[in-house]
């Protein structure tokens, strides 16, 4: 699909209310919105992310959340309501599992190698002498190699 028919596309649903965009001002109120309907619990592991026709659409970390929205949609729905969202009727639930977050020391982390000095590469190697485990004695010879720059 190019750029240009993607717009289109895009433009179309819009004037035809199929998708309501916001302000991030609105995204932030209906964030705090919901997270006030949901309670804290719910709210921890869930997120209003969008009003799309009269579906309010939720995001939740984990399938067993999702199950619980639906459970209380009746209630959630005439919270978000009495909150000025009178056009909701339904919610739709998506389950999203978090981003494993990494931190830029993390990160470093596993891009930096760690120098070590020919003496642990001797130290592996006498260990893997002295091992009576074969799988061991492997692991050890790999890692002395390893070390070695072999």
């Amino acid at each position: 699909m190019s750029i240009v028919k993607f717009n289109q596309l895009i433009a179309r649903q819009i004037e035809s209310g199929d998708l309501k965009l916001t302000s991030s001002d609105s995204d932030s109120e209906l964030y705090r919105d919901w997270s006030k309907c949901a309670g804290d619990d719910l709210a921890q592991h869930t997120r209003g992310v969008l009003i799309r026709k009269n579906t309010l659409e939720v995001v939740v970390d984990k399938p067993n959340w999702a199950s619980k929205v639906f459970h209380l949609q009746s209630r959630l729905l005439k919270q978000m309501q009495a909150l000025g969202y009178s056009e909701l009727t339904e919610i739709s639930v998506r389950v999203k599992p978090p981003k494993k977050f990494k931190s830029p020391q993390h990160i470093a982390m596993e891009t930096e190698k760690i120098p070590t000095s020919h003496h642990t590469a001797d130290v592996l190697q006498q260990l893997a002498d002295q091992s009576s485990n074969p799988r061991t004695r492997a692991t050890l010879l790999r890692l002395s190699k390893h070390h070695r720059g072999e």
